[in-house]
């Protein structure tokens, strides 16, 4: 084991490490074209609409929170905490503002609910918001199951929609053909659907090209 050379490496990786960290934190969320879009999603074919957007980053759901809670009534949950608004509040006051008919609470007063709810998979399993209508996943986990779960949130008994929509952000092509992400869970859904059935496509990009 050459010690020095190790210690080398591993400080030059820390230094560019550092490099990529600041050259990010220095561009503002504007710049991001995966948030870009996300908005323009919510402002024309969402606007109105009640949202859960999951992601399985804990500091991605923080980043699209603080990009997005200054449009007002927006709420986050993550595994170390919640805000229904500017402030903290408990994981369950923030579901029961989000869907209050799902959970039997009382319906919030106009200023305190949450139609636009961004959250980790911490949500994604034995919660019921079917009293939103659409869930986007921003961005794809690699277990399946998760991305049912994700779904089966709002594609439930008592929901009020006849039709509940999901939106899939994909990797780009550059990062597909390194990642495989989206084959993987195609082809691990698909076996789910031959084992167990489902009752609809978790995964289906073929009328936008992939969103």
């Amino acid at each position: 084991l050459d010690r020095a050379r190790l210690e080398a490496d591993a400080a030059r990786d820390l230094e560019l490490l550092r490099q990529v960290l600041a050259t990010l934190r220095s561009f503002p969320a504007t710049a991001d074209p995966k948030l870009r879009r996300l908005i323009a999603l919510l402002d024309d074919e969402l606007r109105g609409r009640k949202v859960v957007v999951f992601t399985e980053f804990r500091d991605t759901a923080r980043h699209l929170w603080r990009a997005l809670h200054r449009r007002g009534q927006v709420g986050l949950v993550d595994g170390a905490g919640a805000r229904p608004g500017a402030g903290p509040a408990g994981r369950r006051e923030v579901v029961e503002r989000f869907a209050p008919r799902a959970n039997l609470a009382r319906p919030p007063r106009p200023h305190e609910r949450v139609d636009l709810l961004i959250a980790t998979d911490v949500l994604a399993e034995g919660l019921n918001l079917q009293d939103a209508e659409c869930v986007i996943s921003y961005d794809l986990p690699w277990n399946p199951v998760r991305l049912i779960q994700r779904v089966g949130r709002i594609d439930r008994l008592g929901s009020e929609y006849d039709v509940v929509r999901s939106h899939h952000f994909l990797p780009d092509d550059g990062l597909e053909r390194l990642l495989g992400v989206v084959g993987a869970l195609r082809r691990k859904l698909a076996a789910i659907g031959v084992a167990v059935g489902l009752e609809a496509p978790v995964l289906d990009t073929r009328e936008d090209g992939g969103e």
